[in-house]
């Protein structure tokens, strides 16, 4: 009676998640704002995505090309969220969360890399998962234009994202709107466009958004 896991502790949900497509800019955001917020807590999204250092994941593998890993991968990165944001300290701001992964098994899902039933399975445990996990105060959908966010992926030269094209990125950018409106019946949702602002811009209207949303 009133056991918990240490997975499944009790947690507040006094956080806010920030999703959004590859390359938008969430992770050169919040270190600009942790940078000017020193007391603001940072949840890297890149430390879940690594085992015990190597990087070696079932993402890392599919992203290789390995279309095999592709449920695997979504299932990793599900569970790992779900911890982070179990464990995230109050006041926390976390770089993704359990809807990044539904968005992307839904663009795997529409690239017929991940079966109907794969899907289905993958779906369920999102749902067992999610039953689990406190709500996030706020979510902030970060943004931008398929041509915004393919320049920015080009410009950072990561060799596990040169073979995305922008048919993938626009359907992963599709897959977080959809996931972002379906989240709008149960926490606040503020989209942030960050297609036509500089640096400047977007620090200064995340800040805004992040003060309004605090208690």
């Amino acid at each position: 009676m009133g056991f918990h896991p240490q997975m499944w502790r009790e947690a507040t949900g006094d956080f806010i998640a920030v999703v959004g497509p590859p390359a938008v800019g969430k992770t050169t955001l919040l270190k600009r704002y942790i940078d000017q917020t020193p007391t603001a807590v940072w949840v890297p999204d890149i430390k879940l995505l690594q085992r015990d250092g190597r990087g070696d994941t079932y993402l890392t593998r599919y992203l290789h090309g390995d279309r095999s890993f592709a449920l695997p991968c979504q299932m990793e990165t599900l569970l790992l969220r779900a911890h982070q944001a179990l464990k995230a300290a109050d006041g926390s701001i976390l770089d993704q969360h359990i809807y990044t992964s539904l968005a992307y098994s839904k663009a795997l899902r529409h690239r017929a890399d991940l079966t109907a039933e794969e899907f289905e399975t993958f779906y369920r445990y999102y749902c067992l998962v999610s039953s689990a996990l406190p709500t996030p105060k706020a979510v902030v959908h970060l943004t931008a234009r398929t041509e915004v966010l393919m320049r920015r992926l080009r410009a950072r030269r990561r060799k596990i994202e040169r073979d995305f094209t922008s048919a993938y990125v626009s359907l992963v950018a599709a897959c977080f709107e959809e996931v972002a409106e379906d989240l709008r019946e149960k926490v606040t949702v503020v989209r942030l466009d960050s297609s036509d602002m500089n640096r400047a811009e977007v620090l200064e209207r995340f800040t805004e958004l992040f003060r309004r949303s605090e208690p």
